[in-house]
């Protein structure tokens, strides 16, 4: 009797055993839905680091991004930045993560610029709390599309941004978390002029004039009937080296400068700069007032002269329109 009796007993923990085993093993390797973990990295958003840098023409740009992803200077003008998810092939593109590059134009209309980089139709935006343009291209490899948008910071003058941006992901899950990650970053985007020492200053050139009288001579290309010869200025650092260069143009009030002619200070009393904008490289330069002190037809192109070559000493600079209190000109007698 007392044998059955264990007997019993050890039945009885063998099969209790056996259900704790088993419950307890289910509870480890649940595979619901929501306790399934994502195929990304869920500190995307987490552990935020600082980069800046300073680009061309003393722009200091600077963001905030998540301190897996990475943030390369390309060029003068291009930052890249580049999370490469867990599931991104290796040797290939992107296929699982995030790319974006921020690309200092020196233009100044967005929607012209826009219109000049994309054959599809472009959107009115807001990004960054301003007004922005977005279109699409197709990326380099694969089937991804491209989103550019384009904006001008309140802080530029005469620079634009255009910020393209790309996501690849397993699930849509994993693309909002990306999504929030990537545009979380960009939205601190920050640009502003850089006043470093070493960086408070650059250099520019003035077109000046070499005709009879001088004193001495050059070797400069000729246009009318003069040599031109640039002199070098230093100016404090600025994002709109066009207008600076015409404006200290202007401001001389000395006939000769550096040795050379300088036709503009006789004419400065009645012409005005009022300002220069530049887009799809053509710098389009506003005067006021009117054209005077000529005293031959040698002098007839003197200004116009030294204004564009004032303004061509910039590789973004391929050709100069100028305007007349508003009205297309050659800027000579007959079309002032």
């Amino acid at each position: 009797m007392r044998t059955v009796i264990y007997l019993i007993l050890a039945a009885v923990l063998i099969i209790g055993g056996v259900f704790f085993f088993t419950n307890s093993t289910n509870n480890q390797t649940d595979t619901s839905e929501e306790n399934q973990p994502m195929d990304g990295d869920q500190n995307q958003t987490n552990n935020l680091v600082s980069y800046q840098t300073t680009l061309r023409n003393n722009v200091r740009v600077s963001l905030q991004h998540p301190a897996n992803s990475t943030v390369t200077q390309v060029n003068d003008a291009v930052i890249e930045l580049k999370y490469v998810g867990p599931g991104s092939e290796p040797a290939t593109e992107i296929t699982d993560g995030y790319y974006a590059s921020v690309q200092l134009v020196n233009e100044t209309d967005i929607t012209a610029y826009a219109q000049s980089e994309s054959d599809d139709a472009i959107q009115n935006i807001e990004f960054n709390g301003q007004s922005a343009v977005s279109y699409s291209t197709d990326a380099a490899l694969g089937n991804e599309q491209v989103t550019h948008i384009v904006y001008q910071p309140t802080t530029l003058s005469d620079s634009i941004v255009n910020v393209g941006y790309m996501i690849s992901a397993s699930s849509s899950n994993v693309q909002n978390e990306y999504q929030t990650s990537l545009l979380d970053a960009l939205s601190s985007l920050q640009f502003s002029v850089s006043t470093e020492t070493g960086n408070s200053e650059q250099t520019i050139m003035l077109a000046m004039l070499d005709y009879d009288g001088v004193g001495q001579e050059s070797d400069g290309p000729m246009r009318g009937c003069d040599r031109v010869v640039m002199v070098e200025r230093t100016i404090p650092a600025t994002t709109t080296p066009l207008n600076a260069s015409l404006t200290m143009l202007f401001d001389l009030e000395n006939d000769t400068v550096d040795g050379w002619n300088n036709f503009i200070a006789q004419v400065n009393d009645t012409l005005s700069f009022d300002r220069a904008t530049l887009k799809n490289g053509v710098a389009s330069i506003y005067l006021t007032g009117e054209l005077s002190g000529l005293g031959g037809v040698c002098d007839n192109p003197r200004a116009r002269i030294q204004i564009e070559e004032t303004a061509l000493q910039f590789e973004t600079v391929d050709s100069v329109d100028l305007y007349l209190n508003g009205e297309a000109t050659d800027l000579q007698p007959a079309g002032a």
